[in-house]
């Protein structure tokens, strides 16, 4: 056997027990449950997770930027002119102006929009806080447009205590009277009334009917006798007298017109038993 033989049969057997030796080790590896180290697939894994970190952590950051846009937006929007009302009208009002009507429920022309929408129960109960508020609601005739409809404790009288004047609201309640004309609205007035309880009672009668009837009387007098405990003598601007029971007002003083038209005389007309007239 030649040299080249004998050299090609060496390295023949070497490669032969390095595979047998790869497998033996690979064998034994899987029967003992080890891992098969795997450089190259341990690499690419690693990578995968830092991309997968990466991709994640940019999504956060996009929302976030997302979110602050978005807020920014708003509050430069509701700071914005434009989220102000353009007008802000007042309508059913009657003894009040705007002006005291916006002062009483605490608005004003610069009011956000944002605001009035939100708040409108304070605004409500902030406006009953004046005696001649009964009532507000605020509607949108458009973004740029609010109204504000008034309900009034309307005055139905004037009453003097103690060399002062003062109005009787239409729910019996009083206020001042700081106009230097003593009657400026040509209300009637109360007279002899004992106490406040019977203001309040006639007081919240009288507001039941017309206000047309209601300016037809000049002088509302407490006159009960032993007849009649709720006994009122009315004075009329036309010169007749009425006499009636308190809580006969809203009942029976609707008549009055109507009869006054059937009779050119003056005299006194009787609604306390059944109605009659009777010629001074």
């Amino acid at each position: 056997m030649t040299k080249k033989n004998e050299r090609d049969e060496l390295m023949h057997g070497e490669q032969s027990d390095k595979s047998m030796r790869k497998q033996i080790n690979q064998f034994f590896a899987e029967s003992l449950g080890m891992p098969i180290k795997s450089a190259p697939r341990t690499d690419a894994i690693s990578k995968s997770q830092n991309r997968s970190k990466f991709n994640f952590m940019e999504r956060n950051s996009i929302h976030m930027i997302l979110i602050l846009s978005i807020f920014a937006v708003i509050m430069l929007l509701l700071l914005s002119p434009l989220m102000r009302f353009e007008k802000i009208e007042v309508i059913g009002n009657q003894d009040l102006s705007k002006a005291e009507v916006l002062a009483a429920s605490d608005i004003n022309k610069n009011i956000p929009v944002w605001q009035l929408l939100s708040e409108q129960n304070y605004f409500t109960q902030h406006a009953k806080n004046n005696p001649q508020l009964k009532n507000i609601k605020i509607n949108y005739l458009n973004m740029r447009i609010a109204q504000i409809k008034v309900e009034e404790n309307s005055k139905v009288g004037l009453i003097n205590k103690n060399n002062h004047n003062y109005y009787i609201l239409s729910d019996g309640r009083l206020i001042d009277n700081q106009s230097e004309d003593k009657n400026p609205q040509n209300l009637p007035t109360y007279e002899k009334f004992p106490d406040y309880q019977s203001v309040r009672k006639v007081a919240t009668q009288f507001a039941s009917i017309s206000t047309a009837l209601q300016h037809s009387v000049s002088e509302i007098i407490w006159s009960p006798d032993q007849e009649d405990d709720e006994k009122l003598t009315l004075i009329m601007d036309d010169g007749n007298k009425v006499l009636i029971k308190w809580s006969d007002i809203n009942k029976k003083l609707k008549y009055y017109p109507g009869m006054v038209a059937q009779t050119d005389k003056n005299g006194t007309f009787n609604f306390q038993v059944g109605t009659y007239f009777q010629q001074y």
